[in-house]
Formats: C-alpha cells, structure tokens, sequence
C-alpha cells in the first residue's frame, strides 16, 4: 500500500508540474514476460484514427534507425506517447532499403484483437487488413500485410490504451506464392538512462507453434501510464521499470 500511495503521490506531483508522461506495458511472448515502456516521437498520430500516414511511418523508422535498431526484414513492437496524449501500440512490418534489394512483393498474415474502445491505425500499402466487430466489448483486425522490397513496408497501431487493458498478435508466415522476407520480431522499450530506444526482446517463427502455416504470437497487457519521473524513481520496484525475465532466442 505504500509503494501505491507513493506512487500516486509522484503522479500527482509530475501532473502538476507538467512532467510528461509515459506508460509501461507487460509482454507475455513464449512463456516468458518482458516490461516496455513509452515515449514519444516527435508529432507522430496527430491526425484522426485510422490514419496511420507514410510520413509517421517514415518517422518512426528514422527515430529507431538513429539509436541504432535495424527495422529492415523485421516486425517491430513499441509503446508509444502519441502527439495527442494517449497511449498506442505500434506494429511495424518491415522496412526495405530500395537500394539493396529489388521489386519482389512480400506479404504477412496478420490477425489481433483488443477491446472496442481501442482506436487503430493502418497503413498498409495493398489494403489488405480489415477490421471484424465482435458484439460486445472486443474488436479484431486481420488480414495480409502485403508490400513492394523496394517500399517502406506497412504498420498497425492500437491507439486510446488505459490501464488494464489486454490484446494479442498472433502473426503467419505466408507459404503461398509471395515470400516472406521477414527474419524476425523484436520488442523494443524507451530507455529512460540512455535517453534512446533499445531492443529488449526478440524472437521468430521457429520458437512458437511451427507449422503450416509458421505461427508467432504475444498478448500484452497495459500496467500504468505514469509521469517519467515516478517511473525513474520506482524502476527498483517489481515490475516498474524495464524488467527482462527471461531472455528468448
């Protein structure tokens, strides 16, 4: 109880003092659970939902490309502060550099699911992903991520996240005419010290269900949004900070 006064006390203060804010999220991918956290990128998803535009795509590949992460041939996963103030999970499916390989389409199955509340963001080349309600309290979006090699691939974004809050990925390798270039997953978190993103977790279609098709999958559930600042203060505290429990791969 008084690690929840404390930071609810921190909150308030950071609040006040208009301290920005940041959220954490749990990741629960092969057995094992791995804590991310936001932050944000300079004015990305400051337009309506479902609008995910190539020049917020192109931001986020520059702002992780810049602390080092290669998003080439891979799907990545963050938690993102959006421009306006909520909280969002962002897919990215590939970026391909056009002056390496050449004009070979790709396409990826993908299917997820969240509650209705949650708000998405497409951008996807072939517009391909559509969105299945289910009656009640959850939402599905599925379909095929198809894209151009020399293109900059494709991205999906749940948006509007609170405290509480579960969804899933589940992700196909496809086996049909088009390949796949994709070479993996990587989970990649804000780290607060270095003032950089960082890959924190990674994984392929090899370590859940192989088949036919190939399968990935992760849920996450949503801990606190909480100003920087309570985060920094309590990350010795279970579950707070960024918490590796069991490295994949």
């Amino acid at each position: 109880m008084k690690i929840q006064h404390s930071m609810a006390a921190a909150i308030a203060i950071a609040a006040a003092s208009g301290a920005a804010l940041a959220g954490t999220a749990s990741v629960d991918v092969l057995g094992g659970e791995v804590n991310m956290r936001s932050n944000s990128v300079a004015g990305v998803f400051s337009t309506a939902s479902p609008v995910f535009s190539s020049s917020d795509l192109a931001a986020l590949h520059t702002e992780l490309n810049g602390d080092g992460i290669s998003t080439d041939g891979l799907v990545t996963s963050m938690l993102l502060d959006t421009a306006n103030g909520s909280l969002a999970w962002v897919v990215l499916v590939d970026r391909e550099d056009p002056m390496t390989l050449g004009s070979t389409p790709s396409s990826l199955e993908m299917s997820t699911t969240a509650n209705a509340s949650h708000m998405e963001f497409i951008n996807d080349s072939g517009s391909d992903i559509g969105m299945v309600f289910s009656p009640g309290s959850s939402q599905t979006a599925v379909g095929f991520f198809n894209w151009d090699a020399s293109g900059e691939g494709d991205a999906f974004a749940w948006d509007k996240l609170l405290t509480g809050d579960t969804f899933s990925f589940d992700f196909f390798e496809d086996t049909g005419d088009d390949p796949t270039n994709i070479d993996g997953f990587q989970f990649v978190s804000w780290n607060q010290g270095l003032g950089a993103w960082e890959v924190v977790d990674t994984g392929d279609f090899t370590q859940t269900n192989p088949g036919n098709p190939p399968q990935f999958s992760y849920t996450v559930r949503v801990l606190i949004p909480a100003p920087q600042a309570a985060l920094l203060g309590f990350a010795g505290i279970g579950g707070v900070g960024i918490i590796r429990r069991r490295k994949l791969g």
